[in-house]
């Protein structure tokens, strides 16, 4: 063996072993984190989506990642809606890989604040008082590449939902929107993107439709126009199936078909 190839192998063990020290020392360095967890909005028109905020203080100078976990397992969420009855938060599809959408980045020293939407589990479709228990796990799992202790990580939150206001609703929409274009942080806008498309009424529409000119996500508008089947809902659907991108063009032509339209490419 050349000992060209001898100091290769070297520094290739070298740096593996640095990387390994650099992993458990992130390991075994306990970050304390203050968490404060609220709503966004506590009164909302019938119809609106309900986002939960988590502001993250770091008073320490190391930088964590906080992830929910591939399934958001680590966020419990019970909901009383104004009948009383008591909601668990469903599971939900596991996403692939460890590196979640809900993960956020907690600088050191500073402020973060996390965004979910709750209504990928719940709907709040009801008018009247709802209670909203969250829990959110105070201690990072051992598979992730930091070691935190969240305090303040249980909260008792209450939302009133008022009968449907259209312009209160489309304004709603219009952030979202806004929100789902942000390219500062993909966490966030995808937040935004999932609350809207979580909107089942026909005035967000043409907010879905220009939702849908981002690629990412594209999918979930062409889902959500699809399934509110309503004229104005079939006409973006035609739209966007004259995307430029050839996947968002498909996939709005397969939920055409699927509602018993043909479209020509």
């Amino acid at each position: 063996m050349g000992s060209k190839i001898r100091a290769i192998i070297i520094v290739a063990v070298t740096g593996c072993l640095l990387v390994n020290a650099i992993v458990a020392y992130a390991q075994e360095v306990l970050v304390p984190i203050a968490a404060t967890i609220s709503l966004e909005k506590t009164v909302i028109t019938q119809g609106e989506p309900v986002v939960l905020n988590i502001t993250f203080v770091n008073a320490s100078p190391r930088g964590v990642v906080v992830n929910l976990g591939s399934e958001d397992e680590k966020l419990d969420v019970t909901v009383v809606d104004p009948a009383g009855r008591v909601l668990q938060r469903p599971g939900r599809r596991p996403r692939q890989g460890w590196a979640a959408v809900d993960a956020f980045n907690v600088v050191g020293g500073a402020t973060s604040v996390g965004y979910v939407s709750l209504n990928e589990w719940f709907t709040f479709d009801r008018v009247g008082p709802y209670q909203v228990e969250v829990n959110l796990s105070p201690l990072s799992f051992p598979k992730e590449p930091f070691a935190y202790n969240i305090s303040g990580n249980r909260a008792t939150l209450t939302l009133t939902v008022v009968p449907r206001d259209e312009t209160s609703l489309a304004s709603a929409c219009a952030d979202l929107l806004k929100r789902a274009k942000d390219l500062h942080s993909y966490s966030a806008a995808l937040t935004a993107a999932r609350a809207l498309s979580s909107i089942n009424d026909p005035v967000a529409v043409p907010y879905l439709a220009a939702a849908a000119k981002r690629k990412e996500f594209a999918s979930m508008m062409i889902a959500a126009l699809a399934r509110l089947k309503t004229t104005k809902a079939v006409e973006a659907l035609v739209l966007v199936s004259q995307s430029g991108d050839p996947e968002t063009a498909a996939s709005a032509r397969a939920a055409l078909t699927s509602l018993g339209m043909t479209v020509k490419k």
